[in-house]
């Protein structure tokens, strides 16, 4: 195998196999591209994450070819979010075309198809970027260990995450990956339960917000619990890890949500850096997608559609232009911003409302006392946003 994978001029390599990733793996291998996937982590793995696919989620994994093989695991659509907001509580239907399924089984079943159409997957691999070499129009990538691989590709896609890694080996260009982080942004958490831990029905979406953050609740296809959310990045220097995470989780969701109090005080919680940012990146050969290029804090679903989103895009911005020197990572991100720009503002109004719970709550119970407006709400929280009306998933 690794004779194989240094010996092949690859058309891309891919760092990071996550859902935009293994996305736009999926897609190019489907058009009969060399595909090199890597990622750091071996898996099946487990990740902070709303596991809420929302209606654009699911379309973008029909194109994928993935949607059925996801529909065989998962019984129940979410169609209803059951929304509390500085101790109110709000009712709003969602479309039923929304699921909750885990990160482990949403990766498994990406990498799978990826490898299916053609790609070749390297789990449990670190690697380094190399300059371009010279007069031709490659860049190399060496792989970390024994082995000391040096791998040959026309084009580098990171799907590297939030985790903005230290990727490149010359110095001049790993400083122009800058990642520039929102004033106030909040951490993200994550955590699994037992399935008797909470009462939550299967098509339901319980979310919690107050002044410190919120957290969302739903139940996965093997029947256990999700808790997902983003919290304020804590002043005081003495709370840490699990104990900054328990103390403010803890004044979020209410007293009586676990059936044994212990289950709450025995739950390992899982971080992530700063959420909200947008990094840059002007290097020839190299392009960002899903969180490593932008992430706005989500509310129910959106971030794992704008990491689909981008992997089935860039795909499509690349696969006809591997020899074009007019393409590059600027160009790139005006084309995903014109697609994404709208729903990232949307969140992004949503995040700066939630600031302000009982601001927000007294709004909410004015508006929808309109007609017809938990349509539109539904389709702000990301569940709405159908792109062909007569589709019906299955």
């Amino acid at each position: 195998m690794s004779s194989i994978i240094e010996n092949t001029t690859w058309d891309f390599v891919i760092i990071g196999a996550g859902p935009s990733g293994s996305a736009a793996a999926i897609n190019l291998a489907s058009k009969g591209k060399s595909v090199l996937l890597i990622d750091k982590s071996s898996f099946p793995r487990d990740k902070v994450c709303g596991c809420c696919l929302n209606e654009k989620s699911l379309r973008l994994l029909d194109s994928l070819g993935v949607l059925n093989k996801v529909m065989e695991q998962v019984s129940s659509k979410l169609e209803n979010l059951s929304l509390t907001i500085a101790n109110k509580n709000f009712n709003i239907p969602l479309s039923g075309n929304g699921l909750a399924v885990s990160r482990i089984l949403l990766d498994e079943l990406l990498i799978t198809q990826a490898i299916k159409n053609g790609t070749t997957f390297l789990p449990s691999t670190k690697v380094k970027i190399n300059t371009q070499l010279a007069n031709t129009e490659f860049r190399s990538i060496k792989i970390e260990g024994g082995n000391n691989l040096e791998i040959k590709s026309r084009f580098i896609i990171l799907a590297t995450g939030l985790s903005n890694p230290k990727i490149f080996i010359d110095p001049e260009e790993q400083k122009q990956f800058k990642t520039y982080i929102s004033k106030n942004s909040h951490i993200g958490v994550g955590a699994k339960v037992d399935c008797d831990s909470i009462n939550i029905k299967n098509n339901e979406i319980k979310m919690y917000v107050n002044k410190e953050g919120y957290v969302g609740i739903t139940r996965l296809e093997d029947g256990n619990i999700d808790l997902a959310g983003a919290i304020s990045a804590h002043k005081d220097e003495s709370l840490k890890g699990q104990v900054l995470i328990k103390d403010t989780i803890s004044k979020i969701l209410p007293n009586n949500i676990f059936k044994n109090k212990n289950d709450f005080q025995n739950i390992v919680w899982q971080g992530t850096p700063l959420l909200t940012r947008e990094s840059k990146l002007n290097i020839s050969k190299v392009f960002l997608i899903g969180d490593a290029n932008r992430y706005v804090e989500p509310f129910t679903g959106q971030g794992i559609s704008w990491a689909l989103e981008s992997g089935v895009m860039i795909s499509e911005y690349l696969e006809n232009t591997l020899t074009s020197s007019s393409i590059n990572q600027k160009n790139w991100k005006r084309v995903l911003k014109k697609t994404q720009g709208n729903e990232m503002l949307k969140c992004n109004i949503i995040k700066h409302s939630l600031r302000y719970p009982k601001t927000t709550s007294k709004i909410l119970s004015y508006v929808l006392k309109i007609p017809n407006s938990t349509h539109y709400l539904t389709t702000l929280f990301g569940h709405g946003m159908a792109t062909n009306k007569d589709m019906k998933i299955p």
